[in-house]
């Protein structure tokens, strides 16, 4: 198998797209394109890994590169997805000959994210499920509803600021949650699966959320502005809406996990934990899946899962659970 990537053979996009639309079983009324339009936009096709036989694409596993801004650092990660493999090609070890090429191309970060239910398979690669969310149940109200749905592409350059405002200070100041450039905000406005819903004051958002995307976001309310609770129990009454940490003074709350992540550049990764802990945690060394670390001036040595379950879910070690943000991963970031 040759492996490659779709900016060096771009005659292959279409292929490519039905490949993964089909290995999804996407529904016909839907477009992979659109709804992660992030991932396949022209200017990543030099992350989009492909493996090739007789001129035919078999395989495909993307990738795209996200920063984190934690406690005041800037921190390089890869999100993957749009993982594939041709039904005809299955169970012959090309998927992991790609995965482990696309895991050394990308050792210049501190972290690697994917998605997925097959938690055995990303488990044989070092990722571990991680993390997790809680969705508050859409509720049936009789509340005047505040917010009206647009899209995001339709408002004004001014609305557009005021909503990356919002985001800077209230997602990624609570949160740690992806910084976004004018190119991220710009690759949003493709995404048109997912509906923006306002809320104005005097003609200015004051806030804002997103709701929808693709077949797997239904109802789903997974991008907001303000977090504060009274504010969640107002959205709740247009669809489910995902919260990071368990609150029990909502009702009927439903659990899911967040993430799969594995570690790549270990000074890098060793720097995040420090950051993200506020110096709580620091680690000395990682050797054979054993992390050595100090905390509170006690030396620590434990397996890596249950250290990447401690530091960010879902068993958060209970002396700093509250002590600093947890990830919070909207829909439209997610790959």
């Amino acid at each position: 198998m040759k492996i490659t990537t779709l900016e060096q053979l771009p005659h292959l996009f279409d292929e490519l797209v039905h490949l993964i639309e089909t290995s999804f079983q996407y529904p016909h009324n839907q477009s992979f394109e659109v709804d992660f339009y992030p991932l396949l936009v022209k200017n990543n096709w030099n992350q989009l890994y492909i493996g090739i036989i007789d001129h035919k694409v078999v395989c495909h596993i993307g990738v795209l590169d996200k920063k984190f801004k934690v406690n005041g650092n800037y921190f390089k990660c890869y999100f993957i997805g749009g993982i594939a493999t041709h039904q005809d090609f299955q169970k012959k070890g090309l998927f992991s000959q790609l995965m482990n090429y696309v895991l050394n191309e990308i050792q210049d970060s501190a972290l690697a994210i994917l998605w997925s239910e097959n938690n055995s398979l990303y488990k044989k690669f070092s990722f571990h499920l991680c993390s997790e969310q809680f969705v508050i149940p859409k509720i049936d109200s009789i509340e005047n509803k505040k917010f009206y749905k647009t899209q995001y592409h339709l408002l004004t350059d001014i609305e557009k600021k005021q909503i990356s405002k919002i985001y800077q200070e209230e997602t990624c100041k609570n949160f740690i949650s992806c910084i976004r450039t004018n190119r991220e905000w710009q690759s949003i406005e493709q995404i048109k699966s997912s509906q923006i819903f306002i809320k104005k004051d005097n003609d200015i958002i004051t806030d804002y959320f997103f709701m929808n995307k693709g077949a797997d976001l239904k109802e789903t309310i997974h991008e907001y502005g303000s977090i504060k609770k009274i504010n969640l129990n107002e959205i709740s009454q247009y669809g489910n809406v995902w919260i990071p940490r368990k609150d029990n003074t909502f009702k009927d709350l439903s659990h899911q996990f967040g993430f799969h992540c594995k570690m790549m550049n270990q000074e890098m990764f060793s720097m995040f934990i420090q950051s993200m802990t506020k110096g709580l945690i620091n680690i000395s060394s990682i050797e054979k899946d054993v992390v050595t670390f100090s905390f509170e001036n006690k030396v620590i040595q434990e397996d890596i899962e249950p250290f990447f379950h401690g530091v960010f879910g879902p068993h958060l070690y209970k002396e700093i659970e509250d002590k600093y943000p947890l990830f919070y991963i909207s829909g439209l970031d997610s790959i």
